[in-house]
């Protein structure tokens, strides 16, 4: 049975929690978990409205974390749930676990961003404040230079069943080293 406990529960049915993590991918991975064991389905937050991005904020705020990680990456899942890194410049909505190249329809932002600023390629996107900053793979608050915890934002949605990933067989394709999904 699906549940979301009070604390993480929104008027409109939204399940919101927030998960200490060090690495995107580590945060990609513990929210759809902590959304499958709520037999929901969900990920990494994609914000597409302001509404969305103040709701965010007060979440994050309120559990005083510097950054936190949102399903907005230079990258895409692939069709086993995976993270593939994507192109310099072209951001997607990354949030849960199932096959998605799917464009940000909404965006928010800081000024001057996204801007590779650290001498690194930074793919992934949190809040920092009331908007969006570019931040690396591996970005975590104390050692990237910013105050606070972070964590990544997750959101599950109330009546949707969670994604599980389809069943690979290893099978002898002649030398090209590709798995056969059923």
């Amino acid at each position: 049975e699906a549940t979301c406990p009070a604390l993480d529960a929104d008027a409109s049915g939204t399940c919101f929690f927030l998960v200490p993590t060090p690495t995107f991918v580590e945060g990609h991975e513990a929210c759809a978990d902590g959304c499958a064991q709520r037999g929901l389905a969900g990920g990494l937050f994609v914000p597409t409205s302001a509404r969305d991005d103040a709701a965010a904020v007060k979440k994050c705020q309120a559990f005083d974390y510097g950054f936190c990680r949102v399903g907005v990456a230079e990258a895409y899942t692939n069709e086993r749930g995976g993270i593939e890194w994507g192109q310099d410049g072209t951001w997607h909505a990354v949030g849960g676990r199932g096959p998605s190249t799917t464009p940000l329809a909404y965006e928010n932002w800081c000024p001057g961003e996204p801007n590779n600023a650290h001498d690194t390629d930074e793919k992934v996107a949190g809040y920092y404040g009331a908007g969006w900053t570019d931040a690396p793979c591996w970005f975590d608050v104390p050692n990237g230079g910013m105050t606070g915890k972070s964590a990544a934002l997750c959101r599950c949605e109330s009546g949707a069943a969670p994604w599980s990933a389809p069943d690979v067989i290893d099978a002898d394709d002649g030398g090209s080293g590709a798995a056969l999904t059923v």
